[in-house]
């Protein structure tokens, strides 16, 4: 299988690659958001935006009852 290439630094969303590492013997792309969450996501999630954040948005979303 082709390695997707990351680079240290680069954004993808609100997510900044800090590195790589392996989790159940699967690679993984060690990130974090701009709310400070570390998080460890596949590459090709990261790569084709299914991934742009760690979630933080979901508990900053505010419902009317309109």
């Amino acid at each position: 299988m082709k390695r997707i290439p990351f680079k240290k630094g680069e954004v993808y969303g609100k997510l900044t690659v800090l590195g790589f590492t392996r989790i159940e013997n699967q690679r993984r792309v060690k990130c974090e958001c701009e709310c400070g969450e570390i998080n460890c996501v596949r590459p090709t999630d990261l790569k084709k935006g299914k991934v742009t954040s760690c979630g933080d948005g979901r508990h900053k979303r505010t419902y009317s009852d309109e």
